[in-house]
């Protein structure tokens, strides 16, 4: 959390090029600090509201678009770096990606979500948590896709494809309760 505090100071206070990967770089480092935010902030409901709340499942369910806000934009910075390409400059292209995050967002505010509380764990499940997961690796397959398109990609960013495959192998065969938040 400092980290990332640290970070989004430095890189706020300094002078950028104009260009549509800084921005959304900015966009990436606010995602992040609202994405921290909103899981502490959940975490708080789920310790104080009960389960079937309003206030628990919508900030659940906003814990959940700010998690596709994030990949997503990641998934674009990734494509924009790793290709030069200035397929955003033109207004059409970003409107096609402003609003395909929307629909991607409001399916996954619509799904179903379920939380679950044990003796010692609380956790998110249900078909809205599955949907993330969902766009989640669509997004690392995308990017792994088109990194073995263009071999700068290839050998620069391997160390990072290699720690998406383990957590997301660690994801797959880890159960729902030791995902969630310890009590």
């Amino acid at each position: 959390f400092v980290y990332t505090i640290m970070l989004s100071i430095i890189f706020f206070s300094k002078k950028k090029v104009n260009k549509f990967e800084n921005k959304l770089y900015s966009y990436i480092l606010i995602g992040t600090l609202v994405l921290l935010g909103c899981g502490i902030f959940t975490y708080y409901t789920f310790i104080n509201y009960p389960l079937d709340s309003f206030i628990n499942i919508f900030a659940n369910k906003f814990f959940l678009i700010c998690m596709i806000f994030w990949i997503y934009c990641f998934t674009l910075y990734f494509f924009i770096i790793s290709f030069e390409t200035n397929y955003f400059e033109e207004k059409k292209n970003r409107i096609f990606v402003i609003l395909l995050f929307v629909v991607l967002s409001i399916i996954g505010f619509c799904l179903n979500i379920d939380l679950v509380k044990t003796d010692t764990v609380i956790y998110s499940s249900g078909s809205a948590v599955t949907y993330v997961y969902l766009i989640s690796a669509r997004c690392f397959s995308q990017a792994h896709a088109d990194s073995r398109v263009c071999s700068t990609v290839r050998s620069a960013f391997q160390p990072s494809f290699s720690l998406a495959r383990v957590g997301s192998a660690q994801m797959a065969v880890t159960s729902p309760a030791r995902r969630g938040a310890n009590l």
